[in-house]
């Protein structure tokens, strides 16, 4: 543990303790060091409570609590003390009892917050055992851990529901304002948020979403996604009293005009991703977008992007080689493309060819691709040929090596290349 003494340093800003794994407690009178503005306590996994008193330290901009239920009183009365907080992190949320707990740390009130984390942790054998009163219950906690309409990242983590809070499926009225958003192994729910709706989005990473089969119109924010039977009126959307609406939206609907950033990761079930069915520019500021580890994933028709300049596929996929996966021609204007883990890749998917633009080109992992195509010589644009880890490559065309503009770099482990 911290030595008491160091309560003696009140001029301190920042403690930082992140990783200290058997650390379980924070030296009494911590509130005498006034000047604390950062208390990063994350994954310090045997800390169970903060001290008393840590709400008198005003100043106090980020904070990282493990929820559990022994602590839980003293969070929720330490927490309601930190109005000044912008960064919060709650971890082991499933050890919070109820919605009502949820309600008492009433985050919708941090009008000063802009980031938030809200984790659970599940194991998977305890996400296959629970009950659908559980998985409601939870579904309930998290209704009720509203942030405030200031909020511009959000990361929610393990979140075993089979349904998103009113909050997030009509979060247009709730987190306008949002920049980030992270969604990770939220393995039961059945939709991706309206996240076209908001407006001023620029990075979405979305992972482990295990029951989605179809990026569609509910994820541009053209769906029924606000229509979720649960009664409530138009009116109850916007608690924070800014009469903001479904109409004060851009009427083409979802069209993510300032995203740049996109990933989609371990969506085990992902097959499609669909065109909207409204007019509009799709994605006009998009310049990455990153396909990993979604193994039925065969169809993309997400509309081409100008600005689209690197592409990432790493798809332990066959459907990614054939005729059957559709999409490669939708993605002309990609400056940058990487494969990489693909062990079904023996030889390089016909459609690159119409990547007109392609500038930079990176292999690795592929562990069965042997050879590459006569065709990559006709890329005009291609300048890069990057080649890391893969054992099985043996052979690149005499046309591909003589060529004055490509330069081609081998990292290994690989063979003697002929």
């Amino acid at each position: 543990m911290l030595p008491e003494s160091i309560i003696a340093l009140t001029n301190l800003q920042e403690l930082d303790i992140e990783g200290c794994q058997w650390f379980v407690k924070l030296p009494e009178g911590l509130d005498s060091m006034k000047k604390l503005t950062m208390l990063n306590v994350d994954k310090c996994v045997s800390l169970t409570r903060l001290p008393h008193g840590i709400g008198q330290l005003t100043d106090l901009q980020n904070l990282s609590v493990y929820v559990t239920a022994d602590s839980l009183a003293s969070i929720t009365l330490e927490l309601q003390s930190l109005a000044n907080l912008k960064e919060l992190c709650l971890k082991k949320l499933d050890e919070l009892p109820s919605a009502e707990d949820a309600r008492a740390l009433k985050l919708k009130d941090k009008m000063f917050l802009k980031r938030l984390a809200l984790c659970w942790e599940w194991w998977d054998v305890e996400v296959a055992l629970a009950t659908n009163a559980a998985l409601l219950q939870h579904e309930q906690v998290l209704e009720d851990l509203q942030p405030t309409l200031a909020l511009i990242n959000l990361e929610i983590v393990s979140y075993m529901a089979k349904k998103l809070p009113r909050w997030m499926t009509r979060i247009q009225g709730y987190l306008k304002h949002l920049r980030e958003i992270k969604l990770v192994n939220l393995r039961k729910c059945e939709r991706l948020p309206p996240l076209g709706q908001l407006l001023g989005l620029q990075t979405i990473e979305i992972s482990g979403m295990d029951s989605i089969t179809t990026v569609d119109d509910a994820f541009y924010g053209d769906g029924d996604n606000n229509n979720d039977g649960d009664g409530d009126s138009d009116d109850d959307r916007d608690d924070d009293g800014d009469g903001d609406s479904d109409d004060d939206r851009d009427d083409d609907g979802g069209t993510f005009p300032r995203l740049k950033s996109l990933i989609f990761s371990e969506m085990l079930m992902l097959e499609r991703w669909l065109k909207p069915k409204g007019e509009g520019d799709m994605f006009p500021e998009l310049c990455s977008l990153m396909l990993i580890q979604c193994p039925k994933f065969k169809e993309l028709q997400m509309p081409p992007s100008e600005n689209l300049y690197k592409l990432s596929v790493w798809l332990n996929n066959d459907k990614l080689l054939s005729s059957e996966f559709v999409g490669w021609q939708k993605l002309e204007g990609v400056r940058s493309l990487e494969i990489s883990g693909c062990e079904e890749l023996r030889c390089l998917p016909p459609g690159i060819k119409h990547l007109e633009s392609l500038e930079w080109l990176e292999i690795s992992r592929c562990n069965n691709l042997m050879a590459l195509p006569d065709w990559l010589a006709e890329l005009k644009s291609l300048r890069y040929l990057i080649l890391r880890d893969c054992a099985r490559l043996s052979f690149i065309p005499e046309r591909l090596k003589q060529s004055p503009r490509l330069y081609i770099m081998f990292i290994p482990n690989r063979p003697i290349l002929t």
